[in-house]
């Protein structure tokens, strides 16, 4: 349980604690970048032209970026999208501690949570 002894005024911030090993494992490598990937960069739009004026109308986006998502796929890029909530202020705690949670699983002798609880 998180005790506030200073004072705060506005903070969004909370403390952790972990224990780990200077250097990452390979295996907590591989955790990082497949919870990255998996979490971070997005859901895959489906590849036509049509599926884009359906994302951007759905997703609000300006129409000035249509030019953009069509160049890059034409250069053989595949389009992603997502968002991070700023209003629900668990979200980044939420990706943290399924962070932490991924390097343990892939590795638990070179990586603990000691004090991974972000709620104060």
């Amino acid at each position: 349980m998180k005790i506030r002894t200073d004072f705060v005024t506005n903070s969004s911030s909370s403390s952790f604690i972990i224990a780990r090993k200077e250097e990452l494992t390979d295996k907590q490598k591989e955790a990082v970048i497949d919870y990255v990937v998996n979490n971070m960069l997005g859901e895959k739009v489906p590849g036509s032209k049509d599926d884009i004026d359906k994302m951007l109308e759905e997703m609000y986006i300006d129409e000035d970026y249509k030019e953009d998502i069509c160049k890059a796929m034409e250069n053989g890029l595949s389009i992603y999208q997502g968002y991070v909530s700023f209003e629900e202020p668990d979200e980044i705690g939420y990706l943290m501690e399924g962070l932490w949670k991924a390097l343990e699983e892939a590795d638990g002798n070179n990586f603990v949570g000691i004090d991974t609880d972000l709620e104060y």
